[in-house]
């Protein structure tokens, strides 16, 4: 007689550790997986680290046939986005993972349905884990390379079975842009000629200044940042501003991998109107260090982060006063020489939505192509 399925809230830190620690199950012979830190995702759980619980919800569930786990997801709801979303409010659906079994995968989105519904919302959107800017999407296109950090990797089953649930794509894919440098060596003046000519005309034309950030000022130039990232995206439809604790935890979680010479602002007439933010892919090494789950696995990560021989281009935000006039080819042409110069050979550009025109026109200018592609994808309840 089969072992009967069932969908339990997890409610302890051992339910939570047992979700979390699933997917080495899941993807244990996937040389391109990239296992999470243990700890950094237990803390998306917890109110004093995760600034949106505070004002929000989230909730856990694991799928156990007998004692034996076949799958997780968690659902979340920040009320404050809700409040600025009205009627396009949604209750984002996370953390999934599960065999390749219809019958597991219906449990657990009824699950994350009905608690949702219980709470007057009446879309799924994700898969977020938990806000918009935690590994959104299933993979779509680019299995030849592992995932760059901040970014996803999931089985390819769940496609099929998001489609069977009745899940439609949301939004423009977001995709990955990447480039290789092995070609330029340590030589500027081999970059794409037409964007060398662009950056060096905007800064004789403009007068412009490209500095790297203050760590000693840290608080406000992430300020800075914030305020320029959410006017550079805000010309973007559904796109909702990013808050000040959000976007604080974000950046400290970073900030350790932060390089001055891959984090820059531009200036025009000492105002800074734009920024670019790159650093060490550290997915490079942590894919050898097991989630940090053991304190030689912290040995393995202080090895693996010396060979690191790519970055991640994560963003460039402009003031859209300031579109049309190159700057965004200046910032990339000063980040490029800091590359070159600190010899990486590969450079990731990611996530971007595919109507993001900022990104997507630099992508093109310094000969970028696409090698992964995400998607979002939403039920009506």
């Amino acid at each position: 007689m089969p072992e009967s399925l069932r969908v339990r809230e997890a409610r302890t830190l051992r339910d939570l550790r047992a979700m979390i620690l699933f997917p080495w199950r899941l993807y244990r012979n996937d040389p391109l997986w990239v296992p999470p830190i243990v700890a950094d995702r237990l803390a998306r759980f917890d109110p004093a680290s995760n600034p949106m619980l505070p004002h929000g919800e989230a909730q856990a569930f694991i799928a156990r046939r007998g004692s034996r786990i076949v799958g997780t997801v968690a659902a979340a709801i920040d009320r404050e986005l809700d409040s600025l979303m009205g009627d396009k409010a949604y209750a984002s659906l996370g953390f999934f993972e599960c065999v390749n079994d219809a019958a597991v995968a219906e449990a657990l989105v009824s699950t994350a349905r009905d608690w949702a519904r219980a709470r007057n919302i009446r879309t799924l959107r994700g898969p977020y884990n938990l806000t918009p800017y935690d590994e959104p999407g299933l993979l779509v296109e680019g299995r030849d390379r592992p995932p760059p950090i901040l970014c996803a990797h999931t089985q390819p089953y769940y496609l099929d079975l998001f489609d069977r649930l009745g899940f439609h794509p949301w939004g423009p894919d977001l995709v990955c842009y990447g480039v290789s440098a092995t070609e330029y060596g340590s030589d500027i003046n081999r970059l794409p000629p037409k964007l060398l000519r662009v950056a060096e005309a905007v800064r004789k034309r403009s007068g412009a200044i490209v500095r790297s950030v203050r760590l000693d000022d840290w608080d406000n130039e992430i300020e800075m940042a914030r305020v320029l990232y959410n006017k550079s995206l805000a010309v973007l439809p559904d796109f909702s501003p990013l808050g000040a604790p959000e976007f604080q935890r974000q950046a400290e979680a970073f900030k350790p991998l932060v390089d001055p010479d891959l984090a820059l602002f531009v200036q025009v007439s000492d105002k800074p109107v734009g920024f670019v933010l790159a650093f060490p892919d550290a997915n490079a090494a942590l894919i050898h260090c097991n989630g940090l789950r053991y304190p030689w696995d912290y040995a393995r990560l202080w090895w693996h982060t010396r060979h690191i021989k790519s970055i991640s281009f994560k963003i460039l935000a402009l003031d859209p006063d300031y579109w049309g006039r190159g700057l965004d080819a200046l910032m990339y042409v000063e980040l490029a020489k800091a590359t070159l110069r600190k010899g990486y050979t590969w450079m990731d550009m990611s996530v971007t939505g595919e109507d993001n025109p900022q990104t997507n026109k630099l992508a093109t200018l310094v000969g970028a192509n696409v090698y992964k592609r995400y998607r979002i994808f939403e039920l009506a309840l």
